[in-house]
């Protein structure tokens, strides 16, 4: 199962000015944040949802990703003004 390919993945739109996908990039690691949480004592996930949480791992660091490049970009072009 290769839930990182961006094919297949519903990501969330990444957009806005640098500030407001400063919040997004945030939100998300907060998010990513408690995903993870789950990860860390894995065993007691019921088996039904163990798919769900690598999931949501992998498309959360796609957004995350998503969030990184927004940012990387529009830095980039306010610093070649």
């Amino acid at each position: 199962n290769k839930v990182f390919k961006k094919e297949g993945n519903e990501v969330a739109d990444v957009s806005g000015r640098i500030g407001e996908v400063f919040y997004q990039l945030a939100d998300v690691n907060c998010r990513l944040w408690h995903e993870q949480e789950k990860v860390y004592e894995f065993e007691t996930v019921p088996a039904e949802e163990k798919n769900k949480v690598v999931k949501q791992l992998a498309v959360l660091n796609l957004e995350r990703n998503k969030c990184i490049d927004s940012i990387n970009q529009q830095f980039s072009e306010l610093i070649k003004r």
